[in-house]
């Protein structure tokens, strides 16, 4: 089941977040309009959607730390006003993977989800296709390893065959 966290300071928005989302089955879907609570929680479980409505000067020190604690997870930062400075930072800093305005649709509000799901699902099988691969050197490596001490035990028997 994924896990999606909303974290926005106004609640009717959050409320409406939580509601268009749980109609979809997106997954589970929590939600803080405190960042200290949200940065709490970051730091306690995996969440593969995080939705931010920040992007205001020092709130982008909220999304940077956000990151630090949910490395994986899909960002998606929803703003009603940012430069075109703070946008750069969120998506090259701290990886963001869509921004998109309030007042939001209940379309693309659905959209960035899926699209974020998407992401972190290749994420996530990349990442285990990197662990298999890692996997598969130590066993090539010590194949390698056995092979030499037969060499050198039976010099020829290896450049034998």
């Amino acid at each position: 089941m994924h896990r999606i966290m909303l974290i926005d300071n106004d609640a009717s928005n959050l409320d409406a977040m939580r509601e268009v989302l749980g109609d979809q089955d997106f997954g589970a879907i929590e939600a803080y309009s405190d960042t200290a609570q949200a940065l709490r929680r970051a730091g306690q479980c995996r969440f593969d959607v995080v939705i931010a409505g920040c992007c205001a000067g020092g709130e982008m020190d909220f999304a940077r730390q956000l990151r630090r604690l949910q490395q994986q997870a899909a960002m998606v930062i929803m703003t009603s006003q940012c430069d075109v400075g703070v946008l750069f930072e969120a998506i090259n800093s701290v990886g963001v993977l869509r921004v998109f305005t309030k007042p939001w649709g209940c379309d693309a509000l659905c959209e960035a989800v899926a699209q974020a799901l998407i992401q972190r699902e290749y994420s996530a099988r990349l990442e285990r296709m990197q662990d298999l691969v890692i996997d598969q050197q130590r066993v090539i490596e010590r194949q390698a390893d056995i092979l030499l001490r037969l060499e050198v035990a039976h010099p020829g028997i290896i450049s034998a065959a």
